[in-house]
């Protein structure tokens, strides 16, 4: 069972993240598994990856910042693509596309 809630400071209960937190973890979770995906693959010497995200509001919308820690034998040349690899997981495509959304009441 997953809970969304919003902070007290909110008029929510605190009781689960926040939706934006759980945007922001969707994201997170899928970055790593493509990388991870990505390193298997190549068989590289890789022990462990953190994605660290940051959502802001800025004048133009919406400002997400993420922050990719590799730990491993890894080259310079390898994070430069792991970089490029990070920005095509499925939820990345997804938040940067075009996206509608059509919404009814039943």
């Amino acid at each position: 069972m997953l809970i969304a809630d919003e902070p007290v400071d909110l008029n929510g209960g605190d009781t689960g993240m926040s939706p934006n937190e759980l945007l922001l973890a969707s994201l997170s979770s899928c970055t790593a598994i493509t990388l991870q995906m990505y390193i298997n693959r190549k068989m590289w010497t890789v022990r462990e990856i953190t994605v660290e995200l940051e959502l802001f509001a800025v004048e133009s919308g919406t400002l997400i910042k993420s922050n990719i820690s590799v730990t491993g034998e890894i080259t310079v040349e390898q994070k430069t693509r792991l970089e490029h690899i990070a920005d095509v997981c499925p939820v990345h495509k997804i938040l940067t596309g075009n996206i509608v959304i059509e919404t009814r009441m039943n």
